[in-house]
């Protein structure tokens, strides 16, 4: 096999590094904001704001502003210049009074360096020269206005970019709207929000489920709005949030109005009670007389999400809650009681976290979707909307708080645009305190809290594509009169967490996943059945699993669920407030192997495969031998060639390609490739016509190698469509010998860069045009070849291969480089041949040319990225437990390699033999160490070759890069000198109702000098920890580089004195010169909680647990 594509697996030792640094790409830094006008102190004092996009830090080093006419001409920025994830970099000009109560990331000097009140164009340049993004591109040349902005001296409202993704058009820009976020020199506010999110904001990310929430530290963080008359509620009001408390505080603010509590100082607050009370919701309505107060009955359980909510009704307006007040803890009602008073119309803020501008009376916990209604909400209306999101426009909904910005200190009402609705946080850092969310909310719910056995709470949830998810009582006590509650939920969109459990299909592409919230009852647990019948884009429902979660913060785990394809189920019982989502284990890289004899793949006649005037064919083939005219792709029957209608073959008399076209009237166009492929060697080809143009082109590895000025339209033949055979002359159905993979067939002309863009990845399966999508990617016995198409699902079977065994053989493992995402560089005689391939988290992958001879005309490089383990499934052992010797294996000596995604480099020219070198920035891998030192690059020939070795690549810790020169294969990161004895996968806990104990599980990857593990138990998360004394387990593993899962059974946890369990995880080593590792701790574990730690590669330090932790979310 062509040994040209490379496999990169970079092997790390597993801890997270949170300080991360890439390159820029494209659109990745943003000019967000320009002060072109000054400010009210001086029309001079101009500023500019640049906002990083992406998820990672992106070093600055060496990048400029320059004006298209030369002036201003700001930077290079110098060493040490870099912008955090989703933050900014304040540029002000002459000194750091500029914006005088915010730092300047960098101060440029006045002279040369003024902008045009008129207009400018401005570039923002990397350190390469390239430019990254421009703002007012529209103004060039020169002298043409501003898009927005506003240069008048009671003003100098700034220029403020509305989507940061968006490209730099006039329409993109406004004028700030009157909100101010920093100081002049002469200390006067601002018309701009330098260092801070625009006046004009919209999340341009996902915000899937409850996202993020604010964390408040119990001293004086807190949230602050100005008054605003859409504060004041009078007589009618309800007040809502999820909250989730860390300790309890006298008076602990969660919505209130007014500054400080008592007479005189508020108007109305839902708060935490005093004294023996402060662990109780509370809601207070006060007038200028006094106030009507009702305290709670529920205490609430620090560490665990509460929906609360508060109304009141003052007026006698004939309404039936007239002068009542109620509080509701997730839906029930918990106490009520009357109230005759209007809350009065107090000039005061309103304040989130506290009651008072200092933070006084603050709250210890988290906050996330606030909304206040100037109507009486009833019990129906509070369920109704509880665990899903608002739209926004709900009749009396006056605000809407999420707290999804990434960035920034500003809090949007997502009820309105008004400015005056923008909160500001206060003595909190929005790095620290945006924190991801556990808080139980979708886009949509359902409910049950009727009933009086467990079976009688049961809730139904549908998409709109048919698929739905019921979740029904079936164990603990569920009665009304135990409070008890169930709610279904749907999160249309993909999670923000997509790694999903080893050797599964991550996650990126599922287009939603479920929730289900249970409240009230005694043990309460439940059945969950998720139906997927009416799920798009399913191809085999046989790999189907059903992954979850505790929350919304954690990563995916197996449920073990009962499929029923009869019924197109997955069914898992005895759970407890838990989200799901659909999954499959990772498919085969697989291709069909074709004898050369009489085999081949058919699929029945369909109109969608009739493609009329416009049409592309291609394929991954690897040809074994030659025979005459071996069909790749053929449409009409095998007997007669009068029902052809378009093929790509093999030339007669050597391995050329040739393209076909048949009217069925006696016309037959055709062309044949100008080069002749070579043996043993995998070949991405495409054939391509247009016949009104006319043309027919043949594309070679992305280039094109043939074309013709003729094309017949094909007709609609009623024979099926052939792959790996083709009639051409009676009696001989001219099959091809080698293998075919990933064949797509389309009814669009493909241009070559569109070739050249999906050629070395997978397709989604909808893309425009595709009527039919081969990966052959089955490992079974059965003769069918799914069709990924998802608007067609034209299946293949597979003829004359022979028995089942011999069926299974001719599955064979494919080395063609196909992955989940790709780039490429196609070099001339003038320019090199380069990519840059990017993940999500910020590293990524770059290659150039090195040596030999690449300025031929197929010469060219293709990467491909693929976000799995690094494994062939059928390789994989089913018992015991363990990851031997299937590309998981590091190279010798090597402590492990990326379980979750690997890197492979495709040279298209294959008549000489160049070589590249390879950059690996590994900056936002997850899986890297703190001790970068142990970091290396391994590679393989390709995905067929399971054994990985050190590619001896050049670490370079200051640039977290990895280099390799004068390479052909294929790469992994992983870690060396094996300075981490174990790799875990992942460690979690949760109560059994069947045992009535707490089950520990952890599974491993590696297990390197190994003797086993124990347990330590404490009822605190910061301990004292105690040895559970009999939970030592010998290590399981079969060899060091492969892992075992463990379980254990802790029945002596005291849950009925101390509600809560922490356990951590301790390895016992062979070395015992050194201290033992340790991971966890996790917790707190109740009998409806659970906790885990995950690691998408694996974790360990000498003293404290590792499990992988997204730099977005903080637990």
């Amino acid at each position: 096999m062509n040994h040209r594509s490379t496999i990169l697996l970079i092997g790390i030792i597993p801890i997270i590094l949170f300080s991360l640094f890439t390159p820029a790409l494209a659109a990745t830094v943003v000019i967000n904001e320009v002060a072109w006008m000054g400010t009210g102190a001086v029309a001079n004092d101009e500023w500019i704001e640049l906002l990083n996009t992406t998820s990672s830090s992106i070093s600055l080093v060496g990048w400029t502003i320059v004006a298209k006419d030369g002036n201003p001409s700001i930077g290079p920025l110098p060493a040490g210049a870099s912008i955090p994830a989703y933050g900014f970099y304040l540029l002000e000009i002459t000194d750091d009074s500029t914006i005088s109560d915010i730092p300047a990331d960098f101060i440029y000097p006045t002279a040369g360096n003024l902008m045009q009140d008129n207009g400018e164009t401005l570039d923002l340049k990397d350190n390469l020269n390239i430019t990254i993004d421009t703002a007012n591109i529209v103004g060039y040349p020169p002298g043409d206005a501003w898009p927005a902005g506003d240069s008048s001296p009671s003003s100098r409202a700034s220029m403020e970019r509305i989507d940061p993704l968006a490209s730099d058009t006039d329409a993109n820009w406004i004028t700030n709207r009157g909100l101010s976020g920093g100081s002049d020199r002469k200390g006067n506010p601002v018309t701009g929000t330098p260092g801070n999110n625009n006046s004009t904001f919209a999340p341009y990310y996902a915000t899937p489920g409850p996202f993020l929430c604010l964390d408040f530290d119990g001293i004086n963080d807190h949230v602050e709005f100005s008054d605003d008359p859409v504060f004041e509620f009078g007589s009618e009001g309800t007040l809502e949030a999820w909250v989730y408390m860390f300790a309890t505080l006298d008076r602990a603010g969660i919505i209130h109005k007014g500054n400080g509590f008592g007479a005189g100082n508020e108007a109305y607050s839902l708060r935490f009670g005093f004294g023996t009370q402060n662990d109780q919701v509370q809601l207070v309505v006060r007038d200028a007389a006094g106030a009507d107060t009702i305290t709670g009955n529920t205490s609430l359980t620090p560490k665990i999400w509460y929906h609360v909510a508060g109304v009141w009704d003052g007026n006698t307006d004939g309404d039936a809650s007239d002068q009542t007040m109620a509080l509701y803890i997730n839906g029930i009602q918990d106490t009520s009681g009357s109230c005759t008073r209007t809350a009065r119309d107090a000039s005061d803020k309103l304040f989130l976290g506290a009651l008072y501008d200092f933070g006084t009376n603050p709250l210890s916990g988290r906050i996330d979707e606030v909304r206040m209604w100037s109507d009486v909400r009833t019990a129906t209306e509070i369920r109704a909307n509880m665990c899903k999101k608002l739209a926004g426009t709900e009749p009396n909904l006056t605000s809407n708080w999420r707290f999804d910005e990434l960035s920034g200190t500003f809090c949007y009402d997502f009820a309105t645009t008004a400015v005056s609705n923008i909160g500001y946080m206060h003595n909190m850092y929005w790095p620290d305190d945006r924190i991801c969310s556990s808080a139980s909310l979708g886009d949509n719910s359902a409910y049950d809290y009727t009933g009086s056995s467990p079976s009688d709470f049961s809730a139904n949830l549908a998409h709109s594509d048919g698929d739905d998810m019921t979740a029904t009582g079936d164990g603990g006590t569920w009665s009304a009169g135990t409070n008890s509650g169930l709610h279904v939920y749907l999160v249309d969109e993909t999670p923000t967490i997509t790694s999903a459990p080893i050797l599964w299909k991550s996650f990126d592409t599922i287009l939603r996943y479920w929730g289900v919230f249970v409240t009230g009852g005694t043990g309460p647990t439940y059945t969950a059945v998720y139906n997927y019948g009416s799920y798009p884009e399913l191809v085999d429902e046989n790999t189907l699993e059903l992954a979850y979660r505790n929350n919304n913060c954690e990563f995916w785990k197996g449920t073990s669920a009962t499929l029923d394809t009869g019924t197109n189920t997955l069914t898992r019982t005895g759970l407890y407030g838990t989200e799901f989502i659909l999954g499959s284990y990772i498919d085969p890289r697989n291709a069909i192997n074709y004898d050369g004899n009489n085999d081949y793949v058919g699929v029945s006649d369909n109109n969608t495969l009739d493609l009329g005037a416009t049409g592309t064919l291609e394929a991954w083939i690897n040809i074994a031998a030659h025979n005459a005219n071996g069909g790749i792709i053929h449409k009409g029957v095998l007997s007669t060639t009068a029902d052809e209608a378009y093929y790509l073959r093999l030339g007669p008399a050597s391995n050329t390609i040739v393209l076909g076209l048949d009217n069925g009237s006696g016309t037959t166009t055709s062309i044949t490739s100008a080069s002749t492929l070579s043996t043993s060697t995998w070949y991405h080809i495409a054939g391509v016509w247009n016949s009104g143009t006319p043309v027919m082109n043949l594309y070679i590895n992305g280039v094109l190698d043939q074309t013709g000025a003729s094309a017949t339209t094909p007709q609609n033949s009623s024979g099926g469509l052939n792959i790996g055979a083709q009639y051409t002359t009676a009696g001989s159905e001219s099959p091809f010998q080698g293998a075919i993979d990933e064949v797509r067939v389309w009814n669009t002309e493909r241009v070559q860069a569109q070739i050249r863009d999906n050629m070395c990845q997978k397709l989604i399966g909808s893309e425009t045009g595709l009527k039919g999508y081969w990966r052959f990617d089955k490992e079974s016995t059965n003769t069918s070849c799914p069709d990924y198409n998802f608007g067609t699902k034209n299946n293949g079977t597979m003829y004359n291969f022979g028995t089942a065994g011999a069926v299974i053989t001719a599955r064979i493992c494919s080395p063609a480089p196909i992955g989940d995402d790709s780039a490429y560089g196609y070099g001339t005689s003038t320019a090199i041949s380069s990519a840059t391939l990017w993940h999500s988290d910020g590293d990524y992958l770059f290659a150039t040319e090195n040596t030999g001879t690449w300025n031929n005309p197929f010469s060219g490089i293709q990467m491909y990225r693929l976000d799995e383990a690094p494994v062939y499934p059928p390789d994989i052992a089913t018992a015991p437990y363990a990851f031997a010797s299937v590309g998981l294996t590091p190279p010798p000596g090597w402590s492990s390699i990326d379980y979750y995604r690997y890197w492979g480099v495709f040279v298209t020219d294959w008549t000489v033999t160049p070589t590249y070198q390879v950059v690996y920035n590994y900056s936002g891998n997850p899986s890297v160490p703190v001790d970068e030192t142990v970091l290396g690059l391994a590679k393989r020939d390709q995905y067929c070759d399971r054994t990985w070795a050190d590619a001896a690549a050049t670490l370079n810790t200051t640039t977290n890069t990895l280099t390799k020169s004068g390479e052909t294969t294929e790469y992994v990161l992983g870690g060396k000198d094996a300075p981490l004895a174990i790799a875990l996968i992942s460690f979690y806990a949760e109560f059994d109702q069947s045992s009535d104990c707490i089950r520990i599980t952890w599974k491993t990857a590696t297990e390197i000098e190994t003797i086993g593990f124990q347990l330590w138990r404490s009822d605190t998360e910061d301990g004292p920890y105690t040895l559970i004394s009999d939970s030592f387990m010998p290590s399981q593993a079969v060899s060091e580089t492969t892992g075992a899962e463990y379980s254990y059974l802790d029945c002596n946890a005291d849950l009925e004195t101390y509600m809560t369990c922490y356990y951590k995880l301790e390895e016992i080593d062979l070395d015992n010169t050194r201290k033992n590792p340790v991971y966890g701790p996790i917790g707190p574990v109740t009998e409806t909680v659970g906790a885990s730690q995950f690691s998408r590669s694996t974790s360990k330090t000498q003293s404290s647990g590792g499990c992988f932790i997204d730099a977005l979310y903080k637990y």
